[in-house]
């Protein structure tokens, strides 16, 4: 069966819809005890399902810098964290225990603090950390809680999320040439999109698509998903 599922993003007022096929969309069967191990191409399913999830965390939590004609709006903050020599963890996992003592201290002060973090294992040892934060929390208590590790942090002000750019920089897949391995850990309260499901009695659906009355479609994507169904994706946000 086919199945449109829409992600409505609140902070935005934006629409992400998704038509596709779903072997198990509508009916009531158990899943069953899982025999082996993950194939491959169902990894690569959830791992790009994984990614999405967190990319529309990061829609629906975090600002860029922007200008709302009544006042300038100053974005969130793009963090990365590194190691100076002779303070190099040896494991993924030492490296991701130093970054959530260090978000557990930053919690513990200012409460309110959003975050979503990720641990990379570039594959030379070079362990570090990227942080997606809200900018109430100062450079100086960051830099102070990771003075032992280093004594440089890079901290900018994010200009732009609409582009995605930065979004899949943070989210580029585990295994990829410039990161074998990844871990991620995210604050409790960032606040999750609103998700619709709705079975299609048909598999037929506008290869361009119409927008809702005020709104505007600014992406489109027809393609064949790993199984070979047809699939489509669009975007759409309110008019200004």
């Amino acid at each position: 069966m086919y199945r449109r599922k829409t992600i409505y993003i609140p902070l935005l007022d934006m629409y992400i819809i998704k038509n596709g096929f779903a072997a198990r969309a509508g009916r009531k069967v158990l899943r069953g005890i899982n025999r082996g191990k993950t194939c491959e191409r169902q990894k690569q399913i959830n791992e790009n399902l994984a990614a999405e999830k967190r990319a529309y965390l990061i829609l629906n939590n975090f600002v860029a810098r922007h200008d709302t004609g009544k006042e300038l709006v100053r974005g969130d903050r793009w963090i990365t964290l590194t190691y100076k020599p002779g303070r190099k963890p040896d494991s993924l996992d030492c490296a991701h225990k130093n970054l959530t003592t260090m978000l557990r201290k930053i919690k513990r002060k200012y409460k309110a603090c959003k975050y979503i973090a990720k641990t990379e294992d570039p594959g030379n040892g070079n362990f570090h950390h990227h942080l997606i934060m809200s900018r109430d929390v100062p450079h100086d208590f960051i830099a102070g809680l990771w003075f032992d590790f280093s004594s440089h942090i890079d901290d900018e002000e994010i200009y732009s999320l609409a582009d995605f750019k930065l979004i899949y920089y943070f989210l580029k897949s585990d295994g990829s040439h410039k990161c074998i391995a990844a871990k991620y850990s995210a604050s409790r309260n960032l606040d999750k999109p609103i998700v619709k499901v709705t079975i299609m009695r048909s598999g037929h659906w506008r290869r361009e698509p119409v927008p809702k009355r005020g709104y505007e479609i600014f992406d489109t994507q027809n393609y064949f998903d790993v199984f070979g169904f047809e699939a489509q994706k669009y975007f759409m946000r309110r008019l200004i």
